[in-house]
Protein backbone atom coordinates (compact mmCIF):
# COMPACT_ATOMS: atom_id res chain seq x y z
CA UNK A 1 0.00 0.00 0.00
CA UNK A 2 1.32 3.44 -0.97
CA UNK A 3 2.21 5.46 2.16
CA UNK A 4 0.94 8.61 0.49
CA UNK A 5 -2.50 7.06 0.19
CA UNK A 6 -2.78 6.46 3.99
CA UNK A 7 -5.30 8.70 5.75
CA UNK A 8 -3.70 11.67 7.50
CA UNK A 9 -4.65 12.47 11.11
CA UNK A 10 -6.96 15.45 11.54
CA UNK A 11 -5.34 18.84 11.94
CA UNK A 12 -6.98 19.24 15.37
CA UNK A 13 -5.31 16.04 16.64
CA UNK A 14 -1.94 17.20 15.34
CA UNK A 15 -2.35 20.55 17.14
CA UNK A 16 -3.39 18.79 20.37
CA UNK A 17 -0.33 16.52 20.26
CA UNK A 18 1.91 19.52 19.57
CA UNK A 19 0.35 21.43 22.49
CA UNK A 20 0.81 18.44 24.81
CA UNK A 21 4.47 18.21 23.78
CA UNK A 22 5.03 21.91 24.44
CA UNK A 23 3.33 21.69 27.84
CA UNK A 24 5.40 18.63 28.75
CA UNK A 25 8.57 20.44 27.67
CA UNK A 26 7.65 23.47 29.80
CA UNK A 27 6.95 21.26 32.83
CA UNK A 28 10.33 19.55 32.42
CA UNK A 29 12.08 22.92 32.15
CA UNK A 30 10.34 24.21 35.28
CA UNK A 31 11.24 20.99 37.13
CA UNK A 32 14.88 21.30 36.07
CA UNK A 33 14.93 24.95 37.16
CA UNK A 34 13.51 24.19 40.59
CA UNK A 35 15.88 21.22 40.94
CA UNK A 36 18.86 23.46 40.17
CA UNK A 37 17.47 26.18 42.45
CA UNK A 38 17.05 23.68 45.30
CA UNK A 39 20.61 22.43 44.80
CA UNK A 40 21.95 26.01 44.84
CA UNK A 41 19.97 26.82 47.99
CA UNK A 42 21.32 23.71 49.70
CA UNK A 43 24.89 24.67 48.80
CA UNK A 44 24.25 28.24 49.96
CA UNK A 45 22.98 27.11 53.39
CA UNK A 46 25.99 24.83 53.91
CA UNK A 47 28.49 27.53 52.92
CA UNK A 48 26.63 30.21 54.92
CA UNK A 49 26.48 28.05 58.07
CA UNK A 50 30.19 27.20 57.81
CA UNK A 51 31.14 30.86 57.38
CA UNK A 52 28.82 31.89 60.23
CA UNK A 53 30.44 29.39 62.63
CA UNK A 54 33.93 30.57 61.71
CA UNK A 55 32.96 34.25 61.87
CA UNK A 56 31.35 33.89 65.30
CA UNK A 57 34.40 31.98 66.54
CA UNK A 58 36.73 34.72 65.32
CA UNK A 59 34.45 37.46 66.71
CA UNK A 60 34.24 35.76 70.09
CA UNK A 61 38.02 35.51 70.28
CA UNK A 62 38.85 39.02 69.01
CA UNK A 63 36.00 41.08 70.48
CA UNK A 64 35.36 38.90 73.52
CA UNK A 65 38.32 37.01 74.95
CA UNK A 66 41.05 39.44 73.82
CA UNK A 67 39.09 42.44 75.10
CA UNK A 68 38.15 40.76 78.37
CA UNK A 69 41.58 39.40 79.32
CA UNK A 70 44.86 41.22 78.93
CA UNK A 71 47.19 38.46 80.09
CA UNK A 72 47.77 35.42 77.89
CA UNK A 73 47.67 33.08 80.87
CA UNK A 74 43.93 33.83 81.09
CA UNK A 75 43.38 34.04 77.33
CA UNK A 76 44.83 30.65 76.42
CA UNK A 77 42.29 28.36 78.21
CA UNK A 78 39.29 30.22 76.72
CA UNK A 79 41.01 30.47 73.36
CA UNK A 80 41.60 26.72 73.21
CA UNK A 81 38.05 26.00 74.31
CA UNK A 82 36.56 28.22 71.59
CA UNK A 83 38.83 26.77 68.90
CA UNK A 84 38.01 23.20 69.96
CA UNK A 85 34.29 24.00 70.08
CA UNK A 86 34.41 25.43 66.55
CA UNK A 87 36.37 22.39 65.34
CA UNK A 88 33.92 19.90 66.90
CA UNK A 89 30.92 21.88 65.66
CA UNK A 90 32.21 21.81 62.08
CA UNK A 91 33.31 18.16 62.36
CA UNK A 92 29.85 16.95 63.30
CA UNK A 93 28.17 19.49 61.03
CA UNK A 94 29.90 18.14 57.92
CA UNK A 95 29.21 14.56 58.95
CA UNK A 96 25.53 15.50 59.28
CA UNK A 97 25.61 17.11 55.84
CA UNK A 98 27.46 14.43 53.93
CA UNK A 99 26.41 11.24 55.77
CA UNK A 100 23.62 9.07 54.46
CA UNK A 101 20.70 9.70 56.85
CA UNK A 102 19.57 6.08 56.56
CA UNK A 103 18.06 5.88 53.10
CA UNK A 104 15.88 2.80 52.73
CA UNK A 105 16.84 0.22 50.12
CA UNK A 106 14.99 0.05 46.85
CA UNK A 107 12.78 -3.00 46.45
CA UNK A 108 15.09 -4.46 43.79
CA UNK A 109 18.17 -3.84 45.97
CA UNK A 110 16.58 -5.47 49.02
CA UNK A 111 15.57 -8.55 47.02
CA UNK A 112 18.97 -8.93 45.33
CA UNK A 113 20.69 -8.57 48.73
CA UNK A 114 18.52 -11.37 50.14
CA UNK A 115 16.93 -9.23 52.85
CA UNK A 116 13.33 -9.59 51.68
CA UNK A 117 11.06 -12.61 51.49
CA UNK A 118 7.84 -12.25 49.53
CA UNK A 119 4.73 -14.41 49.74
CA UNK A 120 1.03 -14.08 49.13
CA UNK A 121 -1.18 -13.27 52.11
CA UNK A 122 -2.75 -16.70 51.99
CA UNK A 123 0.63 -18.42 52.34
CA UNK A 124 1.99 -19.41 55.74
CA UNK A 125 5.20 -17.52 56.57
CA UNK A 126 6.62 -20.67 58.22
CA UNK A 127 6.89 -22.30 54.81
CA UNK A 128 8.71 -19.32 53.35
CA UNK A 129 10.93 -17.87 56.02
CA UNK A 130 14.27 -19.65 56.30
CA UNK A 131 14.99 -21.24 59.66
CA UNK A 132 18.16 -19.19 60.05
CA UNK A 133 16.21 -15.92 60.11
CA UNK A 134 14.10 -17.18 63.02
CA UNK A 135 17.20 -18.07 65.02
CA UNK A 136 19.02 -14.84 64.22
CA UNK A 137 20.07 -13.05 67.41
CA UNK A 138 18.70 -9.68 66.35
CA UNK A 139 15.39 -11.21 65.35
CA UNK A 140 15.10 -13.10 68.62
CA UNK A 141 15.40 -9.81 70.47
CA UNK A 142 12.57 -8.33 68.47
CA UNK A 143 9.84 -10.90 67.96
CA UNK A 144 9.02 -14.52 67.46
CA UNK A 145 8.25 -15.19 63.80
CA UNK A 146 4.55 -15.56 64.65
CA UNK A 147 4.37 -11.91 65.73
CA UNK A 148 5.04 -10.12 62.47
CA UNK A 149 5.10 -6.37 62.57
CA UNK A 150 3.18 -4.31 60.04
CA UNK A 151 4.30 -0.98 58.71
CA UNK A 152 2.40 1.75 56.90
CA UNK A 153 0.88 2.02 54.40
CA UNK A 154 -1.87 -0.55 55.07
CA UNK A 155 -2.28 -3.32 52.57
CA UNK A 156 -5.13 -2.42 50.22
CA UNK A 157 -6.24 -5.83 49.03
CA UNK A 158 -6.01 -9.46 50.05
CA UNK A 159 -4.14 -10.24 46.83
CA UNK A 160 -1.29 -7.87 47.65
CA UNK A 161 2.05 -9.58 48.36
CA UNK A 162 3.45 -9.56 51.90
CA UNK A 163 7.06 -8.44 52.28
CA UNK A 164 9.05 -9.83 55.23
CA UNK A 165 12.38 -8.40 56.35
CA UNK A 166 13.58 -11.24 58.59
CA UNK A 167 10.63 -11.44 61.00
CA UNK A 168 9.32 -7.91 60.45
CA UNK A 169 6.60 -7.15 57.96
CA UNK A 170 7.52 -4.15 55.84
CA UNK A 171 5.75 -2.21 53.13
CA UNK A 172 6.89 -0.76 49.83
CA UNK A 173 6.55 2.99 49.49
CA UNK A 174 4.34 3.82 46.48
CA UNK A 175 6.22 7.11 45.97
CA UNK A 176 9.86 5.98 45.86
CA UNK A 177 9.58 2.16 45.70
CA UNK A 178 11.75 1.74 48.79
CA UNK A 179 11.34 -0.63 51.74
CA UNK A 180 9.43 0.97 54.61
CA UNK A 181 10.01 -0.52 58.05
CA UNK A 182 8.03 0.25 61.22
CA UNK A 183 10.03 3.46 61.81
CA UNK A 184 10.58 4.52 58.21
CA UNK A 185 8.97 7.61 56.71
CA UNK A 186 8.99 9.31 53.32
CA UNK A 187 10.73 12.67 52.93
CA UNK A 188 8.78 14.82 50.52
CA UNK A 189 11.70 17.20 50.00
CA UNK A 190 14.33 14.67 48.95
CA UNK A 191 11.72 12.22 47.54
CA UNK A 192 12.94 9.14 49.38
CA UNK A 193 12.18 7.03 52.46
CA UNK A 194 14.53 7.34 55.43
CA UNK A 195 14.82 4.99 58.41
CA UNK A 196 13.98 6.70 61.71
CA UNK A 197 13.22 9.87 59.77
CA UNK A 198 13.19 12.93 62.02
CA UNK A 199 12.98 15.96 59.72
CA UNK A 200 14.57 17.67 56.75
CA UNK A 201 16.93 20.42 57.88
CA UNK A 202 17.78 23.12 55.30
CA UNK A 203 20.80 24.23 57.36
CA UNK A 204 22.47 20.85 56.79
CA UNK A 205 20.84 20.35 53.36
CA UNK A 206 20.01 16.80 54.35
CA UNK A 207 17.50 14.63 56.16
CA UNK A 208 18.11 13.84 59.81
CA UNK A 209 17.57 10.12 60.22
CA UNK A 210 18.92 6.94 61.77
CA UNK A 211 22.47 7.22 60.42
CA UNK A 212 23.16 10.91 61.13
CA UNK A 213 20.90 11.80 64.08
CA UNK A 214 23.88 11.37 66.43
CA UNK A 215 26.02 13.72 64.33
CA UNK A 216 23.20 16.27 64.32
CA UNK A 217 22.83 16.04 68.10
CA UNK A 218 26.57 16.54 68.64
CA UNK A 219 26.55 19.46 66.20
CA UNK A 220 23.86 21.08 68.36
CA UNK A 221 25.76 20.26 71.58
CA UNK A 222 29.10 21.74 70.54
CA UNK A 223 27.38 24.64 68.81
CA UNK A 224 25.65 25.40 72.11
CA UNK A 225 28.92 25.17 74.08
CA UNK A 226 30.83 27.37 71.65
CA UNK A 227 28.06 29.96 71.34
CA UNK A 228 27.70 30.11 75.13
CA UNK A 229 31.39 30.96 75.58
CA UNK A 230 31.37 33.41 72.66
CA UNK A 231 28.18 35.16 73.78
CA UNK A 232 29.17 35.34 77.47
CA UNK A 233 32.66 36.67 76.78
CA UNK A 234 31.47 39.15 74.12
CA UNK A 235 28.62 40.51 76.26
CA UNK A 236 30.90 40.87 79.29
CA UNK A 237 33.63 42.58 77.25
CA UNK A 238 31.11 44.93 75.61
CA UNK A 239 29.53 45.96 78.93
CA UNK A 240 32.97 46.47 80.48
CA UNK A 241 34.12 48.56 77.53
CA UNK A 242 30.99 50.73 77.62
CA UNK A 243 31.44 51.34 81.33
CA UNK A 244 35.15 52.13 81.01
CA UNK A 245 34.72 54.02 77.74
CA UNK A 246 37.58 52.02 76.25
CA UNK A 247 35.94 51.50 72.82
CA UNK A 248 37.43 54.33 70.78
CA UNK A 249 36.85 53.35 67.16
CA UNK A 250 33.55 52.71 65.38
CA UNK A 251 34.82 49.43 63.89
CA UNK A 252 35.47 47.90 67.31
CA UNK A 253 32.07 48.94 68.61
CA UNK A 254 30.28 47.67 65.50
CA UNK A 255 32.17 44.36 65.61
CA UNK A 256 31.33 43.88 69.27
CA UNK A 257 27.63 44.62 68.72
CA UNK A 258 27.39 42.27 65.71
CA UNK A 259 29.15 39.47 67.59
CA UNK A 260 26.89 39.89 70.62
CA UNK A 261 23.64 40.08 68.64
CA UNK A 262 24.37 37.15 66.30
CA UNK A 263 25.95 35.12 69.09
CA UNK A 264 22.92 35.50 71.36
CA UNK A 265 20.43 34.82 68.54
CA UNK A 266 22.23 31.68 67.43
CA UNK A 267 22.79 30.50 71.00
CA UNK A 268 19.08 30.74 71.87
CA UNK A 269 17.93 28.94 68.73
CA UNK A 270 20.58 26.19 68.85
CA UNK A 271 20.14 25.69 72.60
CA UNK A 272 16.38 25.18 72.38
CA UNK A 273 16.81 22.84 69.41
CA UNK A 274 19.36 20.87 71.44
CA UNK A 275 16.95 20.59 74.41
CA UNK A 276 14.19 19.32 72.12
CA UNK A 277 16.39 16.62 70.59
CA UNK A 278 17.81 15.59 73.96
CA UNK A 279 14.25 14.85 75.09
CA UNK A 280 13.56 12.92 71.90
CA UNK A 281 16.74 10.84 72.26
CA UNK A 282 15.99 10.18 75.93
CA UNK A 283 12.61 8.67 74.94
CA UNK A 284 13.97 7.01 71.76
CA UNK A 285 11.61 8.98 69.55
CA UNK A 286 11.90 11.07 66.42
CA UNK A 287 10.00 14.29 65.82
CA UNK A 288 7.54 12.39 63.61
CA UNK A 289 7.04 9.69 66.25
CA UNK A 290 6.64 12.29 69.00
CA UNK A 291 3.53 13.78 67.38
CA UNK A 292 2.24 10.36 66.32
CA UNK A 293 2.72 8.94 69.83
CA UNK A 294 0.93 11.91 71.36
CA UNK A 295 -2.02 11.17 69.09
CA UNK A 296 -1.99 7.53 70.16
CA UNK A 297 -1.73 8.51 73.83
CA UNK A 298 -4.85 10.60 73.44
CA UNK A 299 -6.73 7.74 71.75
CA UNK A 300 -5.60 5.31 74.44
CA UNK A 301 -6.78 7.64 77.20
CA UNK A 302 -10.19 7.84 75.55
CA UNK A 303 -10.38 4.03 75.69
CA UNK A 304 -9.10 3.85 79.27
CA UNK A 305 -5.76 2.34 78.24
CA UNK A 306 -2.11 3.01 79.05
CA UNK A 307 0.20 3.83 76.16
CA UNK A 308 3.82 2.63 76.09
CA UNK A 309 6.55 3.28 73.56
CA UNK A 310 8.10 -0.17 73.06
CA UNK A 311 11.29 1.36 71.62
CA UNK A 312 12.05 3.15 74.91
CA UNK A 313 14.93 1.10 76.35
CA UNK A 314 15.81 3.45 79.20
CA UNK A 315 17.93 6.58 79.00
CA UNK A 316 21.32 4.84 78.80
CA UNK A 317 20.34 2.39 76.04
CA UNK A 318 18.43 5.08 74.17
CA UNK A 319 21.51 7.30 74.06
CA UNK A 320 23.61 4.36 72.81
CA UNK A 321 21.09 3.77 70.03
CA UNK A 322 21.93 7.25 68.71
CA UNK A 323 25.56 7.91 69.74
CA UNK A 324 26.96 4.38 69.60
CA UNK A 325 28.22 2.04 72.32
CA UNK A 326 30.64 4.61 73.82
CA UNK A 327 28.68 7.88 74.00
CA UNK A 328 31.33 9.66 76.08
CA UNK A 329 33.85 9.31 73.24
CA UNK A 330 31.32 10.69 70.79
CA UNK A 331 30.67 13.67 73.08
CA UNK A 332 34.26 14.68 73.85
CA UNK A 333 36.23 13.40 70.83
CA UNK A 334 35.67 13.62 67.07
CA UNK A 335 34.17 10.24 66.20
CA UNK A 336 32.61 8.32 63.33
CA UNK A 337 29.48 6.88 64.92
CA UNK A 338 28.86 3.17 64.34
CA UNK A 339 25.37 1.82 64.94
CA UNK A 340 24.31 -1.82 65.24
CA UNK A 341 20.81 -1.81 63.74
CA UNK A 342 20.05 -2.16 60.04
CA UNK A 343 17.45 0.60 60.23
CA UNK A 344 14.49 -1.78 59.92
CA UNK A 345 14.71 -3.93 63.06
CA UNK A 346 15.15 -2.20 66.41
CA UNK A 347 15.42 -3.64 69.93
CA UNK A 348 12.34 -3.24 72.12
CA UNK A 349 11.85 -3.03 75.87
CA UNK A 350 9.39 -5.93 76.20
CA UNK A 351 7.32 -8.43 74.26
CA UNK A 352 3.81 -7.40 73.35
CA UNK A 353 1.18 -7.93 76.01
CA UNK A 354 -1.98 -9.65 74.81
CA UNK A 355 -4.16 -8.47 77.72
CA UNK A 356 -5.22 -5.39 75.79
CA UNK A 357 -6.19 -7.29 72.68
CA UNK A 358 -8.27 -9.81 74.59
CA UNK A 359 -10.90 -7.13 75.36
CA UNK A 360 -10.95 -5.10 72.16
CA UNK A 361 -12.04 -5.87 68.64
CA UNK A 362 -9.71 -5.44 65.61
CA UNK A 363 -11.99 -2.62 64.46
CA UNK A 364 -11.29 -0.68 67.67
CA UNK A 365 -7.59 -1.52 67.44
CA UNK A 366 -7.38 -0.10 63.92
CA UNK A 367 -8.31 3.32 65.33
CA UNK A 368 -4.95 3.29 67.13
CA UNK A 369 -3.03 2.71 63.92
CA UNK A 370 -2.80 -1.10 64.00
CA UNK A 371 -2.83 -3.34 60.98
CA UNK A 372 -2.20 -6.60 62.78
CA UNK A 373 -4.51 -6.73 65.84
CA UNK A 374 -1.54 -7.92 67.93
CA UNK A 375 0.68 -5.04 66.99
CA UNK A 376 0.43 -1.32 67.59
CA UNK A 377 2.89 0.33 65.20
CA UNK A 378 6.01 0.86 67.25
CA UNK A 379 4.05 1.09 70.49
CA UNK A 380 2.40 -1.06 73.10
CA UNK A 381 -0.89 -0.66 74.87
CA UNK A 382 -1.38 -2.60 78.09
Amino acid sequence: MNPSSQPKPPIEDVKKEKTKGEISCCINCVACFFGAFKSCCSSFFVIFTSCLVLALGFGGIYFGIFELFEKWIFRIPFLLLVVYSVFMTLWYYYFTVFSDPGTALLLSEAISAGHLTIFNQGTSPHAILPEESVKDEDVAKMRDVEEIKSAPPMLESEDSPVYIWKSVRVAICPKCNRVRGPRTHHCGFLKKCVHNYDHYCPWVANDVGYRNHGYFLMFLLWGTVGLLIISASSVTALIQSLIDGSIDDVTGMLGSFVTVIFGLMMFISVFFMFIIHIKLVRNNETTVEYYDNNRKKRLCREKGLTFRNIFDLGTSRNVQEVLGKTPWKTVFLPQIIKLSSDGVIYPTNTLQSESFFAHHSPEEDSDLGMINPKILNGTEAV
